[in-house]
């Protein structure tokens, strides 16, 4: 049994459904319908059972999650031991970020990592997304923590970090946040987007990530701006923004973070399908056994 395939049967009770669940895995729902069927044939026990549109753990299914957790985490203690033993440890690490996320992303995880590995060497690589993706598939990169999907001709396995919901920033002032509605559970209050019809709308250059996502949100509600202004970069369209200028559209992690949250501006959540994409951590698909 391959320990990732162990985490398969935790996310579906995490997410207490299994197309949730392949969702959050990066995989299809069919084959992790498959794996799990597979599973309880081999064990000739059900794991799971369908309670309307989601699935609960049986009592089987109980014993088996809390005993996957148990070996993940022996696993992992005993590759930590294994690795500590060793103060030889040594060589490089190649590590791909984009310019936007490396400065959010790694330097408290690297500077963890440099703690516990002292005699690794650590070679950052900040580019594009299109040349991240390249490096990884040649072999310049080692690792890639990068926004999903990725180019799918690669063979890349991929590891979930997180996932963040496409959010419209606009500064503290603006008289449409009146018009927000708040629910209940929802990390962000929602706007229509048709409140801002007058408004000038702050948009990266086409070709980046989230040029397309807002271009996609845009078509979903019908909604053409008005009048926009075109930046290279996030900081400088959310200070923009933050100035009074017009709207801007963040990825969600960063509003999550402290310097943001002091940037002068207020998160919303806009479109009849707020948009979320996931972020994960890629590295050759030859490598993934390696991984947990």
């Amino acid at each position: 049994m391959l320990l990732k395939e162990l985490a398969y049967i935790l996310a579906v009770e995490k997410y207490g459904s299994i197309s949730e669940a392949a969702k959050h895995l990066y995989i299809s729902q069919p084959a992790l319908s498959k794996y799990i069927h597979t599973l309880e044939e081999t064990l000739d026990t059900k794991l799971l059972e369908n309670v309307g549109r989601n699935v609960i753990l049986t009592d089987a299914g109980q014993y088996y999650t809390q005993a996957a957790r148990d070996m993940l985490a022996i696993y992992d203690n005993m590759s930590k031991n294994i690795l500590r033993s060793d103060n030889m440890i040594h060589g490089s690490l190649r590590i791909g970020g984009t310019f936007s996320r490396s400065p959010m992303l790694l330097p408290e995880v690297l500077a963890k990592f440099h703690q516990e590995y002292p005699n690794v060497e650590l070679l950052l690589s900040e580019e594009n997304s299109y040349h991240l993706e390249s490096g990884l598939a040649n072999g310049i990169i080692d690792l890639v923590a990068a926004k999903g999907p990725i180019n799918p001709l690669y063979k890349f396995a991929s590891f979930p970090l997180f996932t963040e919901e496409f959010l419209l920033g606009l500064p503290n002032t603006h008289p449409a946040a009146v018009k927000a509605v708040y629910t209940d559970g929802a990390p962000y209050p929602w706007l229509d987007l048709r409140e801002l019809s007058q408004e000038c709308f702050l948009l990266l250059k086409e070709g980046h990530h989230t040029r397309f996502l807002a271009n996609q949100l845009f078509s979903q509600n019908d909604f053409s701006p008005t009048r926009t202004i075109v930046t290279a970069n996030t900081d400088t369209a959310m200070c923009m923004a933050a100035a009074g200028l017009g709207a801007v559209f963040v990825p969600g992690f960063f509003a999550l973070k402290s310097q943001y949250q002091q940037s002068g501006l207020r998160y919303f959540s806009v479109g009849a399908q707020p948009l979320q994409r996931g972020f994960s951590y890629y590295v050759p698909a030859k490598c993934a056994s390696h991984q947990i």
